[in-house]
């Protein structure tokens, strides 16, 4: 839920905070959870474990920025740049990423999936699969029992796309 729009001046107070964070001299974990930062542009800032759970990033500027371990998990990051930006161990379960840029960008190796009525978010190291987030080395030893439990429907989802879910995974995976 989009809390309010964040102005310019409270990003540059969250921002400056967040840096004393990561050096160890006071401040704060920047927080975005739910805000609207729609426009904002983060780019060249260091935002390592910054929390953006559920913001509106839609065309947000994060290119060369620090993204790493940052939480993106249900934001909107719709036209977002992260070209240039370090996303090593950033999660972005359930994050909307439609027309995101992606270009250059450090463990940015991600491939998105939308079929048979579930959305299918690959990365690296991890796939989600609709809400459920696993490791990629346990997703490409699954057999349709394994996703049995899942909901109603997901045996034979499985047994009909499982082939190529693994197939984006070890492409993903291949790509250094």
């Amino acid at each position: 839920m989009i809390i309010d729009k964040i102005s310019r001046s409270e990003v540059k107070v969250i921002v400056a905070e967040h840096k004393k964070w990561l050096a160890g001299v006071g401040g704060s974990r920047a927080d975005f959870s739910g805000r609207d930062l729609q426009g904002m542009s983060f780019y060249e800032k260091n935002l390592r474990e910054a929390n953006f759970c559920g913001a509106d990033c839609c065309g947000v500027d994060f290119s060369s920025a620090n993204l790493s371990g940052a939480t993106l998990g249900s934001s909107n990051c719709t036209h977002a740049d992260f070209s240039g930006s370090d996303l090593t161990g950033t999660d972005f379960h359930q994050a909307t990423i439609t027309g995101a840029d992606f270009n250059g960008a450090v463990d940015g190796r991600m491939a998105r999936l939308d079929f048979g009525g579930w959305s299918i978010c690959v990365r690296s190291s991890q796939t989600s699969i609709g809400c459920h987030l696993e490791k990629n080395e346990d997703l490409l030893r699954w057999e349709p029992k394994d996703v049995d439990d899942f909901c109603m429907g997901a045996f034979s989802w499985w047994t009909t796309h499982g082939d190529a879910v693994k197939a984006v995974i070890r492409s993903v995976m291949e790509k250094n």
